[in-house]
């Protein structure tokens, strides 16, 4: 992941702090409870939901954006994504 492309998720995911009652420690080692990837050949993403990512590997991300699009849309993806590893679900 660039540089560029952590600060763009660290933003987002920041947008969320406001309405939690939960602080957000960024890492740069496997050891997270929320494990990102970037994926640079597609538009999507995806997330496991709250605690059952505790389930995932933990040699295996817990959450992937992809940045194949412009960043004001991969914005948005980065805070719908977060927003399931929270526990949200769509409606």
């Amino acid at each position: 992941m660039t540089d560029e492309q952590k600060a763009l998720i660290k933003d987002n995911i920041n947008k969320w702090a406001p309405h939690t009652n939960l602080y957000f420690k960024f890492i740069d080692s496997p050891n997270g409870d929320i494990r990102i990837a970037a994926d640079n050949n597609t538009n999507a993403g995806w997330s496991w939901q709250g605690t059952s990512a505790k389930k995932a590997p933990a040699s295996e991300p817990t959450m992937s954006i992809g940045f194949a699009t412009p960043s004001i849309y991969t914005a948005g993806k980065i805070q719908h994504e977060f927003g399931h590893a929270l526990g949200l679900r769509h409606e």
